[in-house]
């Protein structure tokens, strides 16, 4: 146990640990968002959101798809379950 490696878990409970990622995970459950709607819902700079979104990514919790010139970005299964465990807090 002491030697096993918890980097992912460190990785996911990072991102958990935001208000704003977790806004972010929260509107995403609703519906598919691009980024110009979710810098509208959090209210910050685009800079701001990327640096988010990207740890959200890096948690495996978001993806997005690319449709023309925007990034569509939804939750992952992980996403999804992380959020329905949340619930039952």
């Amino acid at each position: 146990v002491m030697n096993e490696d918890v980097s992912d878990m460190v990785v996911l409970f990072k991102a958990l640990s935001d208000q704003i990622r977790l806004r972010i995970l929260k509107a995403l459950r609703i519906s598919d968002l691009c980024v110009c709607v979710l810098v509208e819902l959090m209210d910050c700079e685009y800079s701001r959101l990327s640096y988010h979104l990207k740890l959200l990514k890096k948690a495996g919790l978001i993806d997005y798809t690319k449709e023309g010139n925007f990034l569509i970005y939804y939750l992952t299964e992980l996403g999804r379950e992380i959020m329905k465990r949340m619930d039952e807090l």
